[in-house]
């Protein structure tokens, strides 16, 4: 009975932690309560030091049970739209959370809670930055950019990034969590107070004197994105490109003369040929023509183009069984104008939807999971060109929906470009709220590198959006049509831009450094 009674109390602030941040992450307005939600999960982690032997065992399950409910709360949406990949990210997530956290689980089969706690913070830290480094993981569900409902909140760490959010509500839920631990202790209890007080209102005290301050470009751009609502897949689309591109151009013939960037979604042309042949396409010669009745317009689309391959052994490749052959597919973003065309091959594909991880390693897992949301495996492009330019001359950077929600990589490729041209198809998503996180992140994007955003969008949602994280434009789901505005061309670099990934080196260095401490300790002791 007294076992049974000393795991009660980490179950039951296992269930209250996960219940707190599955609102977080599934209640629109509810993502404030991130800043607590990991408070009872520290509180049952340091109750389990009290168990008997077994505790270093009952650690392994209380993290894997946490991260397993905690990741399928964050991911719940996607169940319907795709099981398999919801499968697959519950899973590869959970397993190499808890693998990272071995120290923690050693320190609590050691009674050393709050070395166990250190371990479990930097731990986060590093496993956010894996989020962004390995292909099995993704960044969608960092903590950093889960305030994007909260757009001045997120401007008070811009300067030090998403991944200085993610430190803040860490280090808040740390604090409270020793708050209520030393409720017992007047000495420590002040203290605690204290670090909590500080770490809270800093940030906030930031955010409402940075708000004053713009920091917006001089120069101004006029831009505009199309929003559409078809299926892209539709094998009539593929083997007739010129209906696709004619329909898209009359949807856009209400976009003002003085334009100098007009965006049309991802893959919107769903076969656009051959990348050897694009120089005599019928689709292409017709849309410069088209163009040129606009003096500064550039158009910058989405589309899929084809390859052949000098290793038909790649299991990267794709078959057509109609034609006997394999080939390659490129998701790439053009910029196109009456004097030629620009292309840039989308480098960070989503995995188990338009790419399995690591199938050339492991190619049996291409047999086990199946993409969603195209018929296509895709594969980079070389010899691409990464930052393209408007009508009159203005730097843009086209990013292809994924791409954008990796903070580090964000960062570092905006560093040259004045805003960023975003093309999104989320027609295969057939669940709003992973749209409107979508948006969450695009919002946190754009403030961390003090960046404009055009966004054009297959459903879901497409935006015109400043550097400040505010909507000027918006249309959203099925209200399709063009949306128009100017936009601020970015100048100069922001503070983040330079200490990227520092958080990351920080954590990196703390792991080691605290693991020889503790056995010097230890080794003096004895």
């Amino acid at each position: 009975m007294g076992k049974n009674q000393t795991l009660m109390k980490p179950l039951s602030l296992l269930l209250l932690s996960l219940s707190i941040g599955w609102c977080a992450w599934n209640i629109s307005g509810a993502s404030l309560l991130l800043f607590i939600a990991l408070v009872p999960f520290f509180l049952g982690l340091s109750s389990i030091s009290d168990c008997h032997k077994k505790n270093g065992l009952i650690a392994v399950l209380y993290l894997l049970v946490f991260k397993v409910v905690w990741v399928a709360g964050q991911v719940y949406w996607l169940k319907d739209v795709t099981f398999d990949t919801f499968f697959a990210i519950v899973l590869t997530h959970s397993l190499l959370f808890v693998l990272i956290l071995t120290p923690s689980v050693y320190f609590i089969a050691n009674k050393k809670t709050n070395l166990a706690i250190y371990f479990l913070l930097i731990g986060w830290i590093l496993f956010e930055y894996l989020k962004q480094s390995i292909a099995l993981l993704s960044p969608f569900y960092i903590l950093g950019t889960s305030l994007g409902e909260y757009p001045s909140i997120i401007r008070g760490y811009r300067w030090i990034g998403i991944e200085g959010g993610s430190v803040w509500i860490l280090l808040v839920n740390f604090f409270v969590y020793k708050t209520i631990s030393s409720w017992k202790d007047k000495v420590q209890l002040k203290k605690n107070v204290i670090n909590l007080g500080i770490t809270v209102v800093v940030p906030l005290l930031l955010s409402v004197v940075l708000s004053v301050f713009k920091n917006e470009g001089v120069e101004k751009v006029r831009v505009a994105a199309l929003h559409t609502d078809f299926n892209p897949v539709n094998p009539y689309y593929a083997e007739h490109p010129d209906v696709i591109i004619d329909s898209l151009w009359k949807l856009s013939e209400g976009v003002d003369r003085q334009t100098e960037l007009l965006v049309w979604p991802e893959t919107v042309i769903t076969n656009l040929g051959w990348m050897q042949e694009l120089h005599q396409h019928a689709g292409l010669d017709s849309l410069q023509k088209k163009i040129a009745g606009y003096p500064n317009l550039k158009l910058v689309f989405g589309a899929n183009t084809n390859t052949l391959p000098t290793d038909k052994t790649d299991e990267k490749l794709n078959y057509s069984s109609e034609h006997n052959f394999y080939y390659y597919v490129h998701n790439l973003a053009f910029s196109l104008d009456t004097i030629g065309i620009q292309y840039r091959s989308k480098e960070i594909f989503v995995p188990f939807q338009e790419e399995i991880p690591y199938v050339r390693t492991f190619p049996f897992l291409k047999k086990m999971i199946t993409v969603v949301g195209n018929p296509n495996y895709y594969t980079q492009l070389e010899n691409d060109t990464d930052v393209h330019y408007t009508g009159k001359g203005a730097s843009y950077l086209p990013l292809l929906c994924y791409e954008i929600c990796y903070p580090l990589y964000t960062a570092k490729a905006t560093g040259d470009v004045g805003f960023i041209a975003m093309m999104g198809n989320e027609h295969w998503n057939t669940s709003e709220k992973g749209s409107e996180i979508y948006f969450s992140i695009l919002t946190a994007i754009a403030i961390q590198n003090n960046c404009a955003i055009l966004k054009s969008s297959n459903n879901g949602i497409s935006v015109i959006m400043n550097g400040q994280g505010e909507v000027l434009e918006k249309k959203a789901f099925g209200d399709t049509g063009l949306i128009q505005g100017i936009v601020s061309v970015k100048d100069g670099n922001c503070l983040y831009t330079y200490i990227s990934g520092y958080s990351y080196l920080a954590a990196l260095i703390l792991f080691p450094v605290l693991l020889f401490r503790n056995r010097r300790k230890k080794q003096n002791n004895n």
